[in-house]
């Protein structure tokens, strides 16, 4: 029975993204990377050349121009009033001083070799470099900013998140995710993740890290605690997706060729079947009602039916039989909480 359910999950989890997701803005020229300052979300476009921001707060936010004529804008981040932004094709990070509307962008470290990503730790700016295949830290309280290596001989790597000492960072060049210990000053490198497609940005939540496969067109996720280095396709059918960040429990994320950015409700993205018992519903496909096989002692805290566009569902649960009667036919989710455990289910009404 288990295994069934198992079946069932997986299925659930590869329609995940139509469930979860909302389009937050979209006629973007490749969008890859995120920046908050507020409740400003910079964004740069990298084929567009420019860094835009919009407001989160706006439910139909309008890009707003900050920065144009750059040549392949990559990573980002604010510290304080500071913006910091990776131009790929010029080799350099310049910097612009967002509380200023006058401020034009200037200089901040020049002469890199293929500058990717940017992640801010304190006061200290790492970066990723897939030309000297390294990855760099920055001191920005330093009077002349300079890289220091943190570590080379690495392939191709592109988007970090940092939990602790802990850096976590895509190896595109080997397909999979490591981590280092920053603390050291020898690190070595721990496999978390492995057999993905082009990763490319990562983002923590709690023990759950979300990648980016930007050629699988998809979005995994690991539990780095499980100590196995597979992972599960969240939402897929994506185009080139990139860029990852969390703000306030949601999780965007930029789909490049698209020209999109989309968000992620991680109350809805992350459930996953943490039951520990056997669990049936029946019958599925249904036209009007299903039963919840399950042990007496398991008592039920919520049962709810969302569609696809994630919209709970007007259902009645009586004696562990939900009634769907008043659901046109259609694909639907049902989100299982109890008190000992989790489960989500795809149900087909007839």
């Amino acid at each position: 029975m288990k295994r069934i359910t198992t079946l069932l999950l997986l299925l659930v989890f590869s329609n995940l993204n139509l469930f979860a997701q909302t389009e937050v803005v979209d006629g973007l020229s490749d969008p890859y990377r995120f920046a908050l300052s507020g409740n400003d979300l910079y964004i740069t476009e990298f084929s567009g050349g420019t860094i835009k921001k919009i407001d989160l707060t706006d439910p139909t936010p309008t890009p707003e121009e900050i920065v144009t004529g750059l040549a392949g804008p990559a990573g980002l981040a604010i510290l304080d009033d500071n913006l910091y932004v990776v131009e790929f094709n010029t080799g350099r990070i310049a910097v612009l001083d967002i509380s200023d509307p006058t401020a034009t962008l200037e200089d901040y470290v020049t002469g890199l070799s293929g500058p990717t990503d940017l992640l801010l730790d304190g006061t200290d700016l790492y970066l990723s470099d897939i030309t000297a295949n390294a990855i760099f830290r920055i001191d920005t309280t330093a009077e002349t900013p300079a890289t220091s290596l943190v570590l080379s001989g690495l392939a191709l790597p592109y988007g970090m998140v940092l939990d602790g000492t802990q850096l976590y960072f895509a190896e595109t060049g080997f397909g999979r995710v490591v981590r280092i210990d920053i603390s050291s000053s020898d690190p070595e490198i721990d496999i978390v993740a492995s057999g993905l497609n082009e990763p490319d940005d990562l983002a923590l939540d709690g023990t759950n890290l979300y990648i980016t496969e930007y050629f699988g067109n998809q979005l995994s996720r690991i539990d780095i605690t499980s100590g196995s280095s597979a992972t599960t396709a969240v939402a897929t059918g994506l185009d080139t997706p990139a860029g990852l960040m969390i703000i306030d429990n949601e999780l965007y994320l930029a789909e490049g060729s698209a020209g999109k950015v989309l968000k992620y409700d991680l109350n809805v993205l992350g459930v996953d079947d943490n039951t520990t018992f056997d669990l049936a519903v029946y019958p599925n496909p249904t036209q009007d009602y299903i039963t919840l096989n399950m042990p007496d002692y398991v008592s039920i805290n919520t049962a709810d039916v969302f569609n696809l566009l994630g919209q709970k569902m007007e259902t009645s649960l009586q004696n562990r039989t939900l009634d769907l009667t008043a659901l046109t036919p259609g694909v639907y989710y049902l989100l299982l909480e109890t008190d000992h455990g989790s489960s989500s289910q795809r149900i087909i009404k007839r």
